[in-house]
């Protein structure tokens, strides 16, 4: 934990300015992601973004020093180079890529990760987008996909935009998220689930749960049935951890090879044949609404991922088979 008090040259900054400035390496999504869980209090309690500090105040951020040299030590590892990955889309304010399965979006609070984040960092330095040295800011993705899901994922360039890109994924109707899923049986019909989702933190397990669930909704079209599968395209309305992989688990319906939610059975199987060793999940289509401020030009655009090839010659295997 990190406790700071505010001088007289600090007083009327605020509180997320102050927190940029004190962790200079830490992404923003972190600082937000701190905010949210209440981590950063001033005078013992927790505040919002805007507040207002004034000399004398106390700020404890309940981030540890492991985590802080973690950061640093990332911050003097990058290596400029061409981004390894498929870019969707680039302008002067986002960058939408396609990730591959086996690799984190962002895990700046583990040590030796090389992440997705990382090498769009190393990405923007090599474009002279970026200068890490001269700047608070630190490129940092809007959203997460799982360790093993693959496809879009959109990362803010600068400040305003990821600032606004927070609040487009934050407010739901302003974005519309696709995903393709190969799910375990022939899926008879299409439909929507509705059940609220319980995440317990000691087993990192969701659940479903009427009682502790928060809501969460998920609209799937039948796009092809194959002898023991289904291909599925799902829109989720709501975005809880694991939503996908927990209601078409629900439904009976679990996504082939997922190694947390799946049918093990099944899994083996898949493995055994088709070398499948990941949940076929893969994040389709972004669909964006009337954006606010500095991405209004992105207005009503639509944004797709291909398939990768080891998702997609699976599916061409699929066919033949039928």
């Amino acid at each position: 934990m990190l406790e700071l008090r505010i001088s007289s040259q600090e007083q009327n900054l605020k509180l997320l300015s102050f927190v940029k400035k004190t962790l200079k390496m830490v992404p923003l999504s972190l600082i937000y992601r701190l905010f949210r869980e209440k981590e950063i209090k001033v005078n013992g309690r927790p505040q919002k973004e805007e507040f207002v500090l004034t000399a004398g105040d106390v700020v404890r951020i309940f981030i540890t020093e492991n985590s802080l040299e973690t950061l640093k030590n990332k911050t003097k590892e990058i290596k400029p180079q061409p981004f390894p990955y498929e870019i969707i889309y680039e302008d002067q304010n986002i960058l939408i890529v396609n990730k591959p399965k086996g690799i984190l979006v962002h895990g700046v609070m583990k040590e030796n990760m090389y992440t997705l984040q990382q090498a769009v960092i190393n990405y923007l330095v090599y474009q002279n987008e970026y200068q890490p040295d001269n700047s608070v800011f630190v490129p940092a993705p809007a959203h997460r996909l799982d360790f093993n899901t693959t496809g879009l994922v959109i990362f803010g360039k600068n400040t305003e935009a990821l600032q606004t890109l927070f609040e487009i994924f934050k407010a739901h109707n302003l974005i519309t998220k696709t995903y393709l899923a190969l799910v375990v049986g022939k899926v008879s019909q299409d439909g929507t689930i509705k059940a609220p989702l319980y995440k317990n933190n000691e087993t990192a397990r969701v659940m479903v749960s009427e009682k502790l669930g928060k809501p969460a909704t998920t609209i799937y079209h039948v796009e092809e049935r194959f002898k023991e599968t289904s291909l599925l395209k799902v829109t989720i309305l709501t975005g809880r951890t694991h939503q996908i992989r927990v209601h078409l688990e629900h439904l009976q319906h679990p996504i082939v090879g997922d190694d947390k939610y799946g049918a093990f059975n099944v899994n083996h199987h898949f493995k055994k044949l088709y070398n499948v060793n990941s949940q076929m999940l893969h994040a389709h289509i972004i669909t964006l609404g009337q954006l606010p401020g500095v991405l209004g030009y992105l207005s009503q655009r639509q944004f797709v991922a291909p398939l990768l090839p080891d998702f997609q010659k699976l599916i061409m295997t699929l066919r033949k088979e039928k």
